[in-house]
């Protein structure tokens, strides 16, 4: 584990975001994201993080967030998830998430990572109101009645098991996503 975070520093660009080479000077922002996710994960879980170069990491996404990234205009699940991996730095502003939320026609995936950031600042119930929208009560009966999506349902059970796993849309999600796997 920790060479891979040692690797992974290797990657970092000056701007504190992360390129897809070990000496990348242009950052990816999806990669930076999960980068950034793995290493406030491993930090959380007692793995020594270098704490400038994760603060550094951290800075990039709220640049990203603001958009003031490389690019400038992340889309808003890569600004979502963004925000979700600051959540879970301790690093999140509410505006932010707020601002995010009246976006319209966000993404499934955007209001999962959003229900996650506020589940995270404590307030389940704006999570369960999020995750309403995101997922209807067809799309995850137990029955197996109804569409599903499972890129969705996947990013609702790992947000779940870090930040609500006693939800019942729990068991749910796990036997869905097992038909998914068994049927190919």
């Amino acid at each position: 584990m920790q060479v891979g975070i040692e690797r992974l520093f290797t990657m970092q660009t000056s701007s504190g975001g992360f390129g897809m080479w070990p000496g990348s000077y242009e950052p990816h922002d999806w990669g930076t994201v999960y980068a950034t996710e793995f290493l406030t994960e491993a930090k959380n879980a007692g793995y020594s993080v270098p704490k400038g170069d994760l603060n550094d990491a951290l800075n990039y996404l709220e640049k990203l967030i603001s958009g003031k990234s490389k690019d400038g205009n992340a889309d808003e699940v890569l600004r979502a998830h963004a925000i979700y991996v600051l959540a879970k730095a301790g690093r999140v502003k509410s505006s932010w998430i707020r601002r995010l939320q009246e976006t319209k026609d966000l993404p499934e995936a955007g209001k999962l990572y959003l229900a996650g950031s506020l589940a995270l600042m404590g307030d389940k119930k704006a999570m369960s109101e999020l995750i309403g929208q995101s997922f209807n009560d067809k799309s995850f009966s137990a029955t197996g009645e109804g569409e599903f999506n499972v890129l969705p349902a996947a990013l609702g059970l790992s947000i779940f098991m870090e930040v609500d796993p006693e939800n019942p849309l729990v068991p749910v999600l796990v036997k869905r996503l097992e038909g998914v796997m068994r049927s190919g």
